[in-house]
């Protein structure tokens, strides 16, 4: 689809698995905010929307495909078997084109008039990356929020990342970063922590989410399973500080084992200390020595293992963003608190 040079323009991702029953009125409100945004005269406009069919196991494809008779914007990708929610976005953003890239869950628990807060906090914050921040459980307090929160903050804890706090499904991000950050994910890499290699001006907007679905139902995207995978990948990707400080440990033990040998020739040699057990001394030596050495040797094995895998995952030195746009960004975002 062509757009004027100067429009700033936004694509839409969105997985579909089991959304027949949300599709059409996903569809519609997608439509209204284009529509709105044209009737409002500004250079920004959603190009196209990107439905992901992940092996749907419902009558999603024949749906969409009658709504492209009259939404030109709408575009499907059709993957060979199911992939995952995670794997689908990915292959969504590197389909896209737009200057911004919003993901969104099939189901509408993320409402597409809610993309305008997402804007508005990349504007005043400055943002490559925003997150919605649900200001309520989303799953109605059930397991699935208790278990997301813990996880998030045990990972965020061990791994000296915070942004693992603010990681969700409806996000904002810009359109290099994502695609960039899209086409260096491997099989196990957490799409999030790879943005995080990419630009550090992650922002929140905190917003109202409910899982309509899950709610009515008690039906979800995820099964325990794939939340237990999930979790995985984000522990195989995040960078872990507790990595350096057990090797930080070990070389400790090393110092204090010859700390402590000296000690003990001294008071062997030079001092009139005695030393009653025979042998206990030169046991703790040889003890704090070779366990302190060995864990070291682990730990930097360890650490070397890590760094190959994010080699692996294609973590980059550098990458080179082009913010030119932001500055009309902002006016065309003021214009919509008229």
């Amino acid at each position: 689809m062509e757009h004027p040079s100067n429009t700033i323009t936004i694509s839409i991702v969105v997985p579909v698995h089991a959304g027949s029953q949300y599709l059409a009125d996903l569809v519609s409100q997608i439509d209204n905010l284009r529509n709105d945004w044209q009737e409002a005269g500004l250079d920004l406009q959603i190009t196209e929307a990107l439905f992901v069919l992940d092996a749907p196991i419902d009558n999603s494809p024949e749906l969409l495909r009658k709504l492209t008779i009259n939404h030109s914007w709408i575009r499907l990708i059709d993957l060979s078997r199911n992939y995952g929610q995670h794997s689908a976005t990915i292959a969504g953003i590197l389909y896209s084109s737009g200057d911004w890239v919003a993901t969104l869950d099939e189901d509408m628990q993320h409402r597409p008039q809610q993309i305008e807060e997402l804007l508005k906090e990349a504007c005043s914050k400055s943002g490559d990356v925003v997150y919605a921040r649900p200001q309520a459980v989303v799953h109605g307090g059930g397991y699935r929020d208790m278990l997301s929160k813990l996880a998030k903050s045990v990972i965020a804890k061990i791994s000296g990342n915070q942004f693992v706090l603010s990681f969700n499904s409806f996000r904002l991000i810009r359109g290099d970063i994502a695609r960039a950050a899209s086409s260096i994910c491997a099989q196990y890499t957490y799409f999030d922590i790879a943005l995080t290699w990419f630009t550090e001006r992650i922002v929140t907007a905190d917003m109202d989410l409910s899982d309509s679905r899950y709610k009515e139902n008690k039906q979800s995207g995820y099964s325990f399973t794939t939340l237990i995978q999930h979790a995985k990948r984000l522990v195989l990707t995040s960078g872990f500080r507790t990595l350096r400080v057990t090797t930080s440990l070990a070389f400790i033990a090393l110092l204090s084992s010859v700390g402590y040998g000296a000690s003990v020739l001294y008071s062997r040699f030079y001092s009139d200390q005695l030393i009653e057990v025979e042998g206990w001394a030169s046991l703790m030596i040889v003890i704090l020595a070779f366990g302190g050495a060995s864990i070291f040797i682990l730990g930097l094995l360890v650490e070397l293992l890590h760094m190959g895998m994010l080699q692996l995952q294609g973590k980059p030195s550098f990458f080179v963003v082009n913010r030119s746009s932001d500055a009309k960004l902002i006016d065309e975002i003021a214009k919509l608190s008229r």
